[in-house]
Order: C-alpha cells, then structure tokens, then sequence
C-alpha cells in the first residue's frame, strides 16, 4: 500500500527541516523540577503491559488505548507541545511497550525537548520495532548531526538512501536522506559532492514541493560558494517556483546574495524586500533561532536598515554564546562562524575573528 503525505505529516517534515537548519525552538515553558534518568525514561515504559482500559489511571482519558494516547501524543507534537507530547507518549508504552510510533514520537519529543541522548535511546527502540520505517534512521541522523557526530550521521544516510524505493514515504526518507548528506558535506565545504547529493534529493523527492524546494535551495547555496552565480539564481528561482509560498525566507535571502554577486542592484533590493516578512514568518515558528535572528539582520542590512539590523545581529549573538555554551564543541562549528560574521557586521572585528578562528579549527567550511 502506497503512503501518502498528509497535512500532519508535512507540519511533521516541515518541523524535521526547521530543526536541521535551525536548531531546536525553545520558549516552551517547562517545569523546574530535574529530568528522568534515562533509566527512568526508557526503562518505565519496558516495564510493563496495561491493557487499554487502564487509560484512566495512566493519565489519559477513560477507556483510551495505547494508540489513542500515541495519537494524541502526534497532535500535541504537531503543535509544538514536547513536554505534553512526550507524557502522550510516556502513557501509550505504559499500556503498549511495543507500539513503534510511540517509541518514535518519544523520541521527537525529546529530541525538541534537547534531550539527545534519551532521544537516541529512543529512536534506537524505533527501529528495531519496526525496523523497515526509515524515517526513524533519518530522524536520528539529524540528533546525531546536532550533536556533532556527522560520521555517525552519515552513515545512517547512506544506507537509507541506497535502499529500494517501495512508496512515497520511502521516496521521502532518501529524499530526507540525501537532503541530510548534501547539508554535512556542504558543512565540510565539499560543494562539488554536496551538489550531487542535493541533485538526488531533488530526484526522489519528485512530488512533494518542500522537500524539492530546499534541496533545490540548498544547491544554489552551494553554487554560489563555488562563484557559480547564474547556476545559483537559476536554482534560487526554481526553489520558489517548486515551494510553498511561505517558509523560503532564506531562499530570498541567498538569492538577494546572488544578485548582488552578479550586480543585479535593483532585483537584490526587491528579493530583500521578499526576503524580510518570509523570515518573519519562519521566526514566528522558531523565535529563538539564532541562524533567523542573523538572516533577518542580512535581510535589513541589505535595505539599509542600519539601526534594525545591529539590532538582529546582537540578538544572533547573544543566542548563540548561549547555544555554544549548551551544546557539544564539536557541534559548534557553524555557530562560531555564523556569530562571527554577525560580529564582523557590527565591526567588532577582534571578536569576529576569533569566532571565525575557533569555527576553521571545528573544521566547518560551510
């Protein structure tokens, strides 16, 4: 049976790329008492079956089963709830252990909830429930390439992507896949391989505009790193025409760039012009990016907002010496580049080069 895309699985996909480019939304209000051990996490949920009339006395509503708590678990995830999410979730395995969605939406709840290593455990327990669904490989790919383990990362995407492709969800995860491989060789500034995996992401995601629409975007950043002007805006514009029409503010931004590149003035202003509300609205998804927070300042300095845009990159800054300081060294290197051009836009040149340093010893080329 073919599976198609509906509209909770695209805001699911949609939430799996704002992740990988962006990093994880925070502003969710949590609770100060201290997390599970991952014993406790993991381990409470293997513990035992409850059959679904047990709902009730787990937290769910009377007479729901394990598969109404995972379902509503997808909603809440959906909409941006992790912590309740993750309880849906928590609820479902209590009754059902080995109910696969559920293992897998625990661990996209935790993995928004920056809860990696749990949410690796996780997705682990996915995968070898139901091991011929490869989104869950996918998915852990990108917790590991947020952590900085891009081997690991990479790995786990070539073998998804040399895998038949039975249906549209398995056209999606290579898609996803080669997406995924494209971005991390990008990072190590193979633009020549990353152009050929991007081409392939384009390939098997024949159909499903967004996914089509950032490999496509993607590629023409990787041509314009090469100089490759015309080819990039020829891949800019082919993104806008295949996406949807909100969620390609970078999209803009990098084509507002090309056009510069090839002193096209007047189309560079109209394409920052574009560029500004669509960030705008991606920050309304994720507020506390850093990445959006330093485009939008791109953005604003291109139209000689002067005053707005210092403003937009000291907030990139300050979310980033925070981000730094949350996550692995090893998966800090294009923060330190993308605060050092932010710093270097304020003039702040000696900080700006040290930023700039320690991302080259991170080995981040992007």
């Amino acid at each position: 049976m073919v599976r198609t895309m509906d509209a909770a699985s695209m805001l699911k996909y949609l939430a799996l790329c704002l992740f990988l480019v962006y990093g994880p939304a925070t502003g969710e209000a949590l609770d100060d008492s201290p997390g599970d051990s991952l014993e406790d996490t993991l381990g409470d949920s293997l513990g035992y079956v409850q059959n679904s009339t047990a709902g009730e006395a787990n937290g769910g509503l009377p007479g729901e089963s394990a598969g109404d708590r995972e379902r509503s678990g997808q909603e809440l995830l959906t909409r941006g709830s992790s912590l309740q999410a993750l309880e849906a979730f928590n609820q479902s395995l209590l009754m059902d252990p080995g109910n696969a969605e559920a293992w897998r939406g625990k661990a996209l709840a935790l993995r928004d909830l920056e809860r990696y290593d749990e949410s690796l455990l996780a997705f682990d327990r996915a995968i070898e429930l139901s091991p011929e669904d490869q989104r869950a490989r996918v998915e852990k790919a990108g917790v590991l390439q947020v952590l900085g383990r891009s081997r690991e990362a990479v790995e786990i995407l070539d073998t998804v992507a040399q895998l038949p492709l039975a249906d549209e969800a398995d056209r999606l995860s290579a898609s996803s896949a080669w997406w995924s491989k494209g971005n991390i060789l990008v990072e190590q500034g193979l633009y020549n391989q990353s152009l050929q995996a991007y081409d392939m992401a384009v390939e098997t995601g024949f159909g499903n505009p967004f996914q089509v629409a950032s490999a496509l975007s993607n590629r023409g950043w990787a041509l314009y790193r090469l100089s490759r002007y015309q080819e990039a805006l020829e891949a800019y514009d082919q993104a806008l025409a295949q996406g949807p029409p909100t969620m390609m503010g970078t999209t803009h931004l990098n084509r507002a760039r090309t056009l510069e590149a090839l002193g096209r003035e007047e189309e560079a202003i109209a394409a920052y012009e574009k560029a500004l509300p669509a960030l705008e609205e991606e920050m309304a998804l994720v507020p506390e990016a850093a990445k959006l927070w330093k485009c939008r300042g791109d953005a604003l300095q291109g139209l000689g907002r002067d005053e707005e845009a210092a403003a937009a990159f000291q907030r990139a800054i300050e979310i980033f010496q925070q981000d730094i300081s949350s996550f692995p060294e090893a998966a800090n290197g294009w923060r330190y580049r993308w605060m050092g051009e932010a710093l270097q836009s304020l003039g702040r040149e000696q900080e700006a080069a040290e930023a700039l340093s320690r991302a080259d010893e991170l080995g981040y080329r992007g």
